[in-house]
C-alpha cells in the first residue's frame, strides 16, 4: 500500500529553493532526485507553508514504509548535503492518504493552493472514532464541491504518534489535503465563507484537540519528470 511521508523542513534563513538561479535551489533540486532514485519512491510533493515561510513541507509517496525505511538505513551523505540549507528541528511522519471527491484537474502551479488540514486527537482514540472523522471530512469536502476553484482532496491518518502543538503530548493525528484553483492569497479572500462556514464538520469531531489549517503551493516532481518543476498537485 502507498504510503505518505510528510516532512517538515525549516530552511536555514535567506534560503530560497524556489530560485532557480541559487545555490538552495542546487541543492533542494539534487536532494529531490535523490529521493526520486530510490528504489519504491515515486513522487515528490514540496513547497513552503505560507503562514511560517522558513518551513519547507515535503509529501514524498513511497510504495510502502519498508521502502523510506531502507532508505533511511543509508541516507547519512544526502542529509550533510540537504543539511547545509535546513535549520534544525526537521520532522517526518507517515499518512494513509486516499482520495475525496470528484478527481483532480490540472492546473499551473502559479494558480494553485493547497490547504493542509492537521486534526489531533488523545492517543486513545478509537477506530470507530476515526472512521467518523473520515466520514466527517468526507462531509467537508462534499460542500466544497459546488464551489468554482476547489479541485481535489486527500485525506488519511498518520501512522505514528506525533506530537500535540501547545502540550507536552502525543497523540493520533489526521491529515486532510484541499487544492484551490487560486493563487496565493487569494483563497481567504474569493472563498472563505464557503470554507469557514462548514468547518463545522472537523471542529465537531468527538474529542479534537487541536485544528491548524495552514497552506502551501505545491510543486510536483515525479520520477519522469526529476529535475525538472512539475505541476502543482494536491
Amino acid at each position: 500500500m502507498v504510503v505518505t511521508e510528510i516532512a517538515l523542513l525549516p530552511l536555514q534563513q535567506s534560503c530560497n529553493p524556489e530560485d532557480t538561479n541559487s545555490i538552495a535551489s542546487q541543492i533542494h533540486d539534487s536532494a529531490v532526485e535523490v529521493i526520486l532514485s530510490q528504489p519504491g519512491a515515486h513522487r515528490v510533493r514540496w513547497g513552503r507553508r505560507y503562514e511560517d515561510n522558513p518551513l519547507l513541507m515535503w509529501f514524498v509517496d513511497w510504495d510502502n514504509i519498508e521502502s523510506h525505511t531502507r532508505f533511511m538505513a543509508v541516507y547519512e551523505p544526502f542529509l550533510k548535503e540537504f543539511g547545509g540549507i535546513l535549520d534544525t528541528g526537521a520532522r517526518a511522519y507517515h499518512a494513509d492518504f486516499v482520495p475525496y471527491g470528484k478527481a483532480e484537474t490540472p492546473c499551473d502551479a502559479r494558480s494553485r493552493t493547497t490547504q493542509i488540514i492537521t486534526m489531533w486527537f488523545p492517543d486513545t482514540y478509537s477506530e470507530v472514532d476515526k472512521h467518523e472523522v473520515e466520514s466527517q471530512a468526507q462531509r467537508f469536502v462534499a460542500t466544497l464541491e459546488n464551489v468554482a476553484s476547489y479541485n481535489s482532496s486527500v485525506g488519511g491518518w498518520v501512522r505514528e504518534m506525533i506530537d500535540i502543538p501547545g502540550t507536552i503530548r502525543q497523540g493520533k493525528a489526521y491529515v486532510l489535503l484541499v487544492s484551490w484553483d487560486l493563487p496565493k492569497g487569494s483563497l481567504e479572500a474569493r472563498e472563505g465563507d464557503a470554507i469557514k462556514n462548514n468547518f463545522k464538520f472537523l471542529w465537531d469531531a468527538r474529542g479534537l484537540e487541536k485544528l491548524e489549517v495552514v497552506h502551501s503551493t505545491l510543486v510536483e516532481v515525479t520520477r519522469i519528470s526529476k529535475g525538472l518543476q512539475g505541476r502543482s498537485n494536491l
